[in-house]
């Protein structure tokens, strides 16, 4: 069932556009960088608030830190398809928990 549902999402809908879309997208998840990148704008730019930035800026960092640690302790392989490649390289080929979800 997994596979079949990797696959109906791989395929639907999918074209050279779309997939460019999902990349840059999929981009702003990677390493939790874009709320990284917003806390620091924050904590740097808000100076009212910049106490509660920079708690959110390390709960976001230690998420990120534990997600990578549980990542590595399970070692879920990441579910692929031989004629369908990723559409962008991953830091680990493992999956759980999804570092996406996460951030």
């Amino acid at each position: 069932m997994d596979v079949g549902l990797l696959r109906l999402a791989r395929t639907a809908g999918h074209g050279a556009r779309a997939d460019r879309w999902v990349r840059a997208y999929s981009s702003l998840g990677e390493h939790a960088g874009l709320w990284l990148a917003l806390g620091l704008a924050g904590a740097t730019l808000d100076r009212g608030r910049r106490r509660s930035w920079r708690r959110a800026l390390c709960t976001v960092s230690l998420a990120y830190t534990v997600n990578q640690a549980i990542k590595l302790i399970v070692r879920r392989p990441r579910p692929e398809l031989g004629d369908l490649p990723p559409l962008i390289p991953t830091p680990t080929r493992l999956s759980f928990p999804s570092a996406h979800a996460t951030s």
